[in-house]
Formats: structure tokens, sequence, C-alpha cells
């Protein structure tokens, strides 16, 4: 899942170049009193990411903004963003979801938006209004209410923090349902 995570940034500087629609205006110097535009604009963006000539990564958007001439150079995706990794039969392996993402480029950091949902490797699935992807410290976490679906229990929690590949990690006030068996 690092690798997802990790070349998530990779494939969307390539969604750009590869989409259906794309503007861009002439960058202008930083004006604190103007209204912050896009200096990119691009709809419809679909790209495939290759390893070796393998297919691993898939991600689309229905909508792309660059803000390059503001202050805190950033992304916006507001209508969020669907990221598929595969295994190399071309079968999904990991994936995330969410309704809206944004980008911190001078940060390195990912704050994804309502119904935030992502499978790691392992087929858990992570339930999130909010979660953030610190790419500098190589972790992901939230402290919103978080729920892990596995295939014997489901746990809940308010507060997350994880690696990027979310296979390790820790819920910082937990609840939940296991089941214990007596044997």
């Amino acid at each position: 899942m690092h690798k997802a995570i990790a070349l998530w940034a990779v494939a969307l500087c390539f969604l750009c170049s590869l989409s259906s629609a794309c503007s861009s205006e002439a960058p202008a110097e930083y004006d604190s009193t103007a209204p912050a535009r896009p200096t990119m604009r691009a709809l419809e963006v679909s790209t495939v990411v290759s390893d070796s000539g393998v297919t691993r990564y898939r991600a689309t958007t229905p909508e792309w903004l660059i803000f390059n001439s503001v202050k805190e150079p950033y992304w916006d995706f507001p209508s969020g963003v669907h990221l598929e990794q595969f295994d190399t039969q071309m079968k999904t392996e990991a994936n995330i979801d969410c309704d809206k993402a944004y980008y911190n480029v001078n940060l390195k950091l990912w704050q994804l938006d309502g119904n935030v949902k992502v499978t790691n490797r392992k087929g858990e699935r992570f339930e999130t209004d909010q979660l953030f992807w610190d790419q500098s410290n190589q972790k992901v976490y939230s402290e919103k209410e978080i729920h892990i679906r596995r295939d014997n229990c489901i746990l809940k929690g308010l507060g997350f923090e994880g690696d990027e590949t979310m296979s390790k990690y820790t819920i910082k006030k937990p609840t939940g349902i296991i089941p214990v068996h007596e044997d």
C-alpha cells in the first residue's frame, strides 16, 4: 500500500498530460489581496502508471486544480479522487476513494475528506470522514472516528495513526466488537 500511496503523488503529476481537458494560465506574482485562481485546471482525468511494463496503478478524478501562484501552493480535487493498485494479473489489490482531496505542496501533506475509504493489501477496509497522509514523515493519521473492517471483526475508535502501508496502526480511543473463541 505504501507504494500505492507514494506513487499516488507521482501518478497525479502525470494526470494533466493525459487528461481529456486541460487549461492553464501564465503564473502571476503572488498577491494576497487577489482571490486565488488556479494556474491549471484539468477535467475528467484518468491515468495509469506502469512499472517495468506492467500496469500497477490507475488514478481518476473529475477535476484537478493547481494553485501555484499563491503563498502556499496547493492542489485541489474538489470532486474527489479514486486510486487503484493492481497485482500482476490486473486485479485490484488496494484502493483509495474520497469525496474531496487537498495537497499542500510545500508541506507534502495530503488531506482526504468525505467518505474516505481505503482498502489495504490484507483486505482491511478503513472508513473515516478525514484522513491525512504526511509524505515527509511517512505516516497516515486522523483525529476523526475510524472504522476498520476485518474478516472477523469491526474495530472502531476516535483517532488513528499508522504507517504508509496502513498495515501497522494504532487506534487512539478504540471500541469495537471482537469475537473471542473459548477454546
